[in-house]
């Protein structure tokens, strides 16, 4: 059915109306989105260290503990000197493994063997002793293990409450993101309804209803086809321009590169040519001296 100018206009107006609607629930809804909160993760649940890994960190820590003690020895002892020294080398050590004890690394294992080496009986480092500081360490192993895992139950216990709140959070958000979505939908329909079937199905966002009242208002067109066809040819052409700058861009930077190529080019010539004088001018020199 052929419709009149004003006809269009109105008809493109209630449209244009529906998809502006439409365009700011959709930017709603991505706000909203962005205002979900992320899960916290759980940690790990420590793990059944085996009674090779328990005799390991036994060692290590018998080592660290044995060292302190000879450290008080030595300076009970009067060698103050080689407490002060034995002090700065373990502290460095026992600081290193410290802080690289979740983090697993060659320089870590390293150091650990060389705390398991210092179990060697030397001096006063006597069977007695070692013996004291491994059976410390292995009821002091036994009871850090157990901590860390009582501390693991409690904060994954804690993250789950967390992860909870952050759950009802988002259910709130997502209830509203699908009210929104729903609202969005509805103004779709009603724009649909409007065009019915003169309106292209293929057209229904802003740019387009925007060019087409344009045209229409203009007398650029005086029916849908010509208004379509118009803003196609609108599209070609904003192609065709990108295109064409998308292939200047690249001429330009060809041409600078080459033009650095060129600089690069005469600047080498320079100093061959100054090479060039420069060995000219020791030939004659020699020339002249050989004759002399």
């Amino acid at each position: 059915m052929a419709q009149t100018r004003e006809e269009l206009l109105r008809g493109l107006n209630e449209i244009k109306k529906e998809v502006g609607a439409v365009n700011r629930l959709q930017k709603k809804a991505y706000e909203l989105g962005k205002l979900r909160k992320a899960y916290q993760p759980s940690l790990p649940p420590n793990p059944e260290y085996s009674t090779g890994q328990q005799l390991y960190f036994t060692g290590v820590l018998g080592g660290i503990l044995l060292q302190t003690l000879t450290i008080i020895m030595l300076f009970f002892m009067g060698e103050t000197g080689a407490g002060i020294l034995d002090l700065l080398v373990w502290g460095v050590i026992i600081l290193i493994i410290y802080k690289k004890k979740n983090k697993p690394s060659k320089l870590r294992r390293a150091l650990e063997i060389i705390v398991l080496l210092s179990l060697i009986p030397t001096g006063i480092k006597s069977v007695p002793y070692i013996l004291v500081a491994l059976c410390i360490s292995f009821f002091l192993v036994k009871i850090m293990a157990k901590k860390s895992k009582e501390r693991i139950l409690r904060l994954n216990e804690e993250t789950a409450q967390r992860n909870e709140e952050i759950r009802r959070y988002n259910d709130e958000i997502d209830s509203q993101i699908y009210g929104v979505q729903v609202q969005a939908q509805q103004h779709v329909t009603q724009a649909k309804s409007i065009g019915g079937a003169w309106f292209p199905k293929d057209y229904y966002y802003m740019d387009a209803v925007n060019f087409f009242i344009s045209a229409i208002g203009n007398l650029r067109a005086d029916n849908v086809k010509e208004m379509v066809n118009l803003y196609e040819d609108k599209k070609h052409k904003d192609r065709m321009e990108d295109r064409l700058k998308h292939i200047n861009g690249i001429a330009e930077q060809n041409a600078r590169e080459q033009e650095i190529l060129s600089w690069q080019m005469a600047f080498s010539n320079i100093i061959q040519l100054g090479q060039l004088w420069t060995m000219n001018d020791i030939g004659k020199k020699l020339d002249n001296n050989y004759y002399y």
